[in-house]
Parts: structure tokens; C-alpha cells; sequence
């Protein structure tokens, strides 16, 4: 395999509510994969999504930065530049997902995933419980490409901003409520997302420079 990858199904600009059952579902092929194989990788991760639509895409990373696994120096970074890839592309429309290798070579052992699953499963139930088509508009283009850009940026900022505790958290709160918005065509949770940024943005300027 060449030192970079292409997801090989046609993107689908994030709407792909109709394949995609819930975050409850898709951690039980993450905890089934863990079981069979000790260890996995990001790749894995990605092809137990089942498709390569930019909304599930965007969520994965977003999920593990609000896990324990952000507390590995470094950890935050790797997803965050994971986010700005992904988000970049889906921001010019490209028809296939490209990330390298590197990235998606970088293994989780299975007793790391078990504490990321036992903290997701809770978060898991609850929005597939909330989740659903609503203000479908919002998540579709132009809007779509706005929120490609939000999430762009946000990955970006990751990296510097991992040397300060949790500061990371917002911002991969936001790429998840925009990923699943996406995802399930649900336009309220977008618009949850961009109220999320604003009042987290505003606290941290004010605390920054008031």
C-alpha cells in the first residue's frame, strides 16, 4: 500500500442518515474488533463505520479527544490534525477522503479502548436517543461547507492549545454535535454546536483579555 490512503466509496458530503444506526451500534463493532484482533488501529476504527461520508469521519476523532485518551501527551494533536484533514476536504468538495498512512497506522490496545467505550457508552445513549432528521436544511450546502470551515479551524488550534488541560474539549465537542448534525441531517444539533462555540469562544477571549 502506498505511504498514504484514500477511502475507496464515494464521499456523500456527510448526509448519510440513512446508513448510519446510531453511536450505540457502531461502538459494538468497535468493542467486537477490539475483541478478535487485542489491538486497533485508526483504520479500523474508520472501516468499522462502514462508509466514507465525511460526517462519520469528522465524529470519530472528535469522540476520542473527549476521552480518556486525551490525557497521552500528543494524543489531541494527532486527532486534531485528523479533524483539519478531514474538514479541509470536505470544505473543496473532494469525491474520495485522503489520509496518511502515519495517521492511520497508529494502534489503540484493547485495554486503552475499554475505558474509552466505558465513559462513550453513556454519551452514546443518550444522543441516539435525541438524534433525528429535523431542519435538514442546515446540513445541507452551503451550510455544509460553513461548518466544514468551523471544524477546519478547530482542528487546526488543537495542537497549540493541548500544552492547557481540557482546553480542547469544547472544540471536539463542537466537531461532534456538527459531525452527527451532518451525519443524521439533524440541523438542530448544529445549530446547538455553533450556540456551544459561541458562548465557549466568548468565555475563553473574556478570560483570556478581560
Amino acid at each position: 500500500m502506498s505511504r498514504s490512503s484514500v477511502a475507496d466509496r464515494p464521499e456523500t458530503n456527510g448526509e448519510a442518515g440513512e446508513t448510519f444506526e446510531g453511536l450505540g451500534p457502531l461502538l459494538d463493532e468497535v468493542d467486537e474488533l477490539a475483541a478478535d484482533r487485542g489491538e486497533v488501529s485508526l483504520a479500523d476504527l474508520l472501516k468499522a463505520l462502514g462508509q466514507a461520508s465525511y460526517g462519520p469521519l469528522l465524529l470519530l476523532p472528535a469522540l476520542l479527544i473527549i476521552s480518556p485518551l486525551s490525557a497521552f501527551v500528543g494524543f489531541d494533536s494527532v486527532m486534531g490534525i485528523l479533524i483539519a484533514l478531514v474538514a479541509v476536504q470536505m470544505l473543496f468538495g473532494r469525491k474520495h477522503v485522503w489520509l496518511p498512512q502515519a495517521l492511520l497506522r497508529k494502534p489503540v490496545s484493547q485495554k486503552r479502548l475499554g475505558k474509552v467505550m466505558r465513559f462513550l457508552r453513556p454519551v452514546a445513549r443518550f444522543t441516539d436517543r435525541i438524534i433525528h432528521p429535523r431542519m435538514e436544511w442546515l446540513a445541507a450546502a452551503p451550510y455544509s461547507r460553513i461548518m466544514a470551515a468551523v471544524c477546519a479551524i478547530i482542528g487546526i488550534t488543537m495542537p497549540p492549545l493541548e500544552a492547557i488541560p481540557f482546553s480542547n474539549t469544547i472544540g471536539a465537542a463542537v466537531v461532534s454535535f456538527i459531525a452527527l448534525g451532518l451525519t443524521v441531517r439533524d440541523g438542530a444539533l448544529i445549530a446547538i454546536a455553533i450556540a456551544v462555540l459561541v458562548v465557549g469562544g466568548g468565555a475563553g477571549l473574556y478570560y483570556a483579555f478581560g
